[in-house]
């Protein structure tokens, strides 16, 4: 039996004990669905981070991507939108890297403040030459509008490394290109 077997019969077998017709035309492919979907927020893409050597020192950013996780207290969507930027020294990385990494980490099951730290931190970590790196998450949490407080409240995290951490200037510039 594969994964994507497992967890289909656990899917299955969940909806039957929430009492559901599986039988009933509503529901009969309803077990397959939500494994292809849980599969999906569990199985974030694979990181390749190809660096190209090239001399920049100004900030790059990937502004406004938009990525959904999970809660891990309630299992519920949360709907991220990400900023990320970094400075390079001597090695830039492919744009299309950015999005790449915050799917990593943001495409989960995850807290949305480490989905902040781990982008940072591997914007800083691993893109050669990095000379700082920050992360700036806006999410929609259902968790809080659906139940409990059902707040429509935005919740906002960051995470700054580098030159981003010690330069009051490089964190303004990046919350400026944020606010635009």
């Amino acid at each position: 039996m594969t994964n994507e077997d497992r967890v289909e019969s656990a899917c299955r077998h969940l909806l039957w004990s929430l009492g559901l017709d599986l039988d009933d035309r509503n529901f009969k492919e309803t077990p397959e669905r939500l494994a292809k979907l849980l599969l999906y927020w569990t199985n974030p893409p694979e990181l390749d981070l190809k660096c190209f050597k090239e001399v920049h020192d100004e900030m790059i950013m990937v502004r406004n991507h938009e990525v959904w996780g999970l809660c891990p207290h309630h299992m519920l969507p949360v709907k991220m939108t990400i900023s990320a930027a970094y400075v390079p020294t001597t090695h830039v990385l492919g744009l299309s890297k950015i999005p790449r990494v915050m799917d990593h980490f943001a495409r989960r099951i995850t807290l949305q403040e480490t989905a902040a730290d781990s982008i940072a931190t591997t914007l800083f970590e691993l893109v050669e030459g990095s000379a700082g790196a920050a992360c700036y998450i806006q999410a929609e949490h259902t968790c809080m509008k659906a139940r409990g407080v059902r707040s429509s409240a935005d919740v906002i995290t960051s995470c700054v490394r580098g030159v981003f951490a010690k330069k009051l200037e490089c964190r303004n510039e990046f919350l400026s290109f944020i606010r635009r």
